[in-house]
This record gives C-alpha cells, structure tokens and sequence, in this order.
C-alpha cells in the first residue's frame, strides 16, 4: 500500500495538471455544445426557455442546454464516459461536438493512468532494490 500512495504523491503534478485541462474542457465544450444546440432553437418567452424548433428532430422539445453552467453536466458525463443519456444533443453539430467531448474526454483521462502506472513501475523497483539492500546488510552483519 505504501507503494500506492508513494506513486500518486510523486504523480500530484500529473494529476493537477489534469484538473486543469479538465476544468478548461468542461468550460470550452459546455459553451460549444450550449451554442451548438441554439442554431436549432428560440427562446420562448412563455415559458422563460430555449425551445427546439420545428427544423430540428424534436420539435418542441425544451432543449437540456438551457445555459452554459446547465451544460456543465452533460460536459461531465460526456468527458467522463459515463453517459447517462438524460441530456444528449439532437443538433448536427452538436453532435460533432458531442464526438470531439468524447475524444477529449478518453485522451484526459488516459494521461494520468501512464503518469501512475510509471511512477508506480518506479516506486516498486525502488522499494524492491531497498528490501534486497538490507537483506545483504543482515547478511554482512552476521558474517
């Protein structure tokens, strides 16, 4: 376990450095995909929404991209790969936003497993070199 634990300090600023692309990508495709979804919609004023028009494949459909921080969840689920499929984008190009989500999100959270997994390489040698190490000093000193 310590060997875990050493690995992911000696990975804190891999890992910081991901929020950081994680937070910037969460803020760039929400207001890409907010956008997106408004070239197939109007605001109606009855309602206070942003309503899919009749050009789009759900007309009347209020869209789930109400404002860039409502955006913010699909952006999560999207770039996390979970994908619930409450929110979805029904617009061509939100679509084509959709899809480079996905790709960021699999290339994000692809860095840090390499980052890990070699300081974890690491450590585990280094921990198996201090171990062989004492075994020959118990050794030299019964001798």
């Amino acid at each position: 376990f310590h060997v875990v634990i050493v690995a992911f300090i000696k990975s804190l600023d891999a890992l910081f450095l991901l929020m950081f692309f994680l937070v910037i990508g969460l803020v760039f495709f929400s207001s890409i995909i907010y956008f997106a979804e408004q070239t197939q919609s109007k605001f109606d004023r009855d309602l206070g929404c942003w309503v899919y028009t009749d050009a789009s494949n759900d007309p009347g459909k209020i869209s789930p991209y109400q404002s860039i921080p409502h955006s913010i969840w699909w952006c999560i689920v999207t770039m996390t790969t979970v994908g619930y499929g409450d929110t979805f984008p029904i617009t061509p190009l939100g679509k084509a936003v959709a899809g480079c989500t996905m790709i960021f999100g699999l290339l994000l959270l692809a860095f840090p497993v390499g980052v890990l997994g070699a300081k974890f390489s690491e450590q585990f040698e280094a921990e198996k070199a201090e171990v062989r190490k004492r075994k020959l000093q118990s050794r030299m000193k019964d001798h």
